[in-house]
């Protein structure tokens, strides 16, 4: 339903999910993460490791894109971590 009220609305929507799938078929473009399940629930799973892996490629290519842009929100969200925590800004930015 939250697909399709923003389909109504114009907003392009991504997903990433299994092919096929309810919420593949509804979305406008869909990251295909098409991996077997193994049958022990309680150790991670390769599909999880597969979606934390896309979802840092993404990241990384949306930071690239516009570098200032990200340094400028890495930046913020380290001050206000060294606010909110311990005031001890030590640890690197990584720029």
């Amino acid at each position: 339903q939250c697909l399709k009220l923003l389909r109504q609305h114009g907003i392009p929507t991504i997903v990433m999910t299994q092919r096929g799938s309810p919420v593949s078929d509804a979305a406008d473009l869909t990251i295909a993460i098409d991996m077997q399940e193994g049958k022990n629930i309680f150790r991670p799973t390769s599909t999880r490791f597969a979606y934390l892996a896309a979802i840092d490629i993404l990241a990384n290519m949306v930071a690239y894109a516009d570098r200032n842009i990200a340094l400028k929100a890495l930046r913020s969200i380290k001050e206000e971590l060294v606010r909110n925590r311990d005031g001890d800004d030590r640890q690197l930015l990584g720029d």
